[in-house]
């Protein structure tokens, strides 16, 4: 399975009158949380009796000013990153249990955690492939 993301994703609040909204229901953002921007991201999973791979191929990440990836890369699973506040995990693979077996492929996973301010946890492009009945 395969699933590509939009070219770019931007989270923003809803509720106006909260940290980052003007009056004017203006989106200013919050100062102390830094603006991720994404472009082209994609994961795949694949399942066999044999086991389970996974890949992630990231076209560019910037978090802040910070640039993490500036042209295609395929990231080598479970890599950390850690820009101020923001923490990344690029090509999370969790093993699914339970009967079957499998591989969830997260390619992107961001948790923001700003004590009074803000709590994020947001994934882009998962992928899942398990199998069953394998000798």
């Amino acid at each position: 399975m395969t699933e590509k993301a939009p070219d770019r994703l931007a989270v923003r609040l809803p509720a106006r009158r909260s940290p980052g909204w003007d009056d004017r229901g203006r989106h200013r953002g919050i100062p102390t949380i830094p603006t991720i921007t994404l472009r082209t991201v994609q994961s795949t999973s694949t399942t066999t009796c044999g086991g389970s791979t996974g890949t992630t191929t990231i076209a560019f990440l910037q978090v802040g000013s910070t640039v993490v990836i500036s042209a295609p890369t395929n990231v080598a699973p479970n890599t950390n990153v850690t820009v101020g506040v923001v923490s990344l995990v690029l090509n999370e693979q969790i093993p699914v249990g339970g009967p079957d077996t499998g591989l969830t492929v997260n390619a992107v996973h961001v948790t923001v955690n700003t004590v009074g301010l803000a709590q994020t946890n947001v994934i882009v492009a998962s992928s899942e492939s398990d199998i069953g009945n394998c000798p």
